[in-house]
C-alpha cells in the first residue's frame, strides 16, 4: 500500500496531465488483482462478507535454539 501511495504522489506530481491514468493502468490495476486474487490477501473479503483467517499453526522453539539467544545477549 506504501508503494501505491508513493508511485500515485509521484506521478501525480511529476505528470498532473497523465500520471493519474499511468497510475491506475501500471500500478493500481495489477496490485488490486493480486491483493484480490483467488488466493490473495483480500480474497475472503467483499462488500457484503469478511471471513476471518485460520490462525496459522504455531510450536515453540526448542529450548537449545532459545538458549543460544539468552547466551549470545550476556557475552
Amino acid at each position: 500500500m506504501y508503494a501505491l501511495w508513493r508511485a500515485w504522489e509521484t506521478l501525480r506530481v511529476s505528470d498532473p496531465q497523465t500520471g493519474t491514468s499511468i497510475w491506475w493502468r501500471d500500478h493500481l490495476d495489477p496490485h488490486l488483482a493480486a491483493l484480490a486474487a483467488e488466493y490473495g490477501p483480500f480474497s475472503r473479503c467483499g462488500p457484503d462478507k469478511h471471513t476471518e483467517p485460520k490462525p496459522l499453526p504455531v510450536e515453540p522453539a526448542p529450548s537449545e535454539v532459545l538458549a543460544q539467544f539468552l547466551d549470545a545477549g550476556s557475552s
